[in-house]
């Protein structure tokens, strides 16, 4: 998550994101790639740029191992298309030219932001460059649907959806949040991991 550049301070609510995906790997999977299964969390730094992504995940998908790359944004970059396909080509280099999926999740409404594909191409017209990328923009989500993913490592991106911070809304999300860790079955993970995961939203949509 860059401001302006590869290489700036990160913003307070990068550790913040990357907790989140790093401690929800397959929920995030599960969103954007449904039948991907979580193998692994891979460190975010690229080398040899020493370049931070936001978070990489290794998985499989259809038996294919894969990452999937995802990239918070709370700001307009026009560069953003640049900065996913360098990170793509780095993390596919890094571990042996596997396929990289890559998403940006724009938290704010940021305008007019730049789409897929991004192209590249000649002063004289010749297309140099094309590479696909998924956009997901919070503030067109509802919370309604996040919520239907069931998918409770997503919860904490509900006040950030197009209707997550209203009242009633709220009240909504703190229901669903209850039902979903309720669906856990064992034991253990009601005491542990749903547990933490229920502080953790609340924290959010205090």
């Amino acid at each position: 998550m860059r401001e302006g550049g590869l290489y700036e301070m990160p913003k307070p609510y990068d550790d913040a994101m990357k907790k989140l995906v790093g401690g929800n790997p397959q929920d995030f999977l599960s969103w954007v790639l449904r039948e991907a299964i979580y193998t692994q969390r891979l460190p975010y730094e690229l080398h040899p740029e020493s370049i931070y992504a936001d978070g990489l995940i290794e998985a499989v998908l259809d038996g294919e191992r894969i990452l999937a790359h995802f990239e918070f944004q709370s700001s307009y970059d026009l560069r953003i298309g640049e900065r996913l396909l360098e990170y793509n080509v780095l993390a596919s280099r890094q571990y042996d030219y596997v396929t990289v999926y890559s998403y940006v999740i724009y938290l704010k409404d940021c305008g007019n932001v730049p789409q897929s594909p991004f192209i590249r191409e000649s002063r004289r017209g010749k297309e140099i460059v094309r590479f696909h990328y998924d956009i997901i923009e919070l503030h067109k989500i509802t919370a309604e649907e996040i919520q239907e993913t069931e998918l409770v490592g997503l919860l904490p991106l509900l006040p950030l959806t197009k209707d997550g911070a209203s009242t009633g809304c709220s009240r909504a999300n703190r229901i669903t949040m209850d039902r979903l860790c309720l669906s856990y079955k064992s034991h253990e993970a009601r005491s542990t991991l749903a547990q933490k995961e229920v502080r953790y939203v609340r924290r959010f949509l205090a």
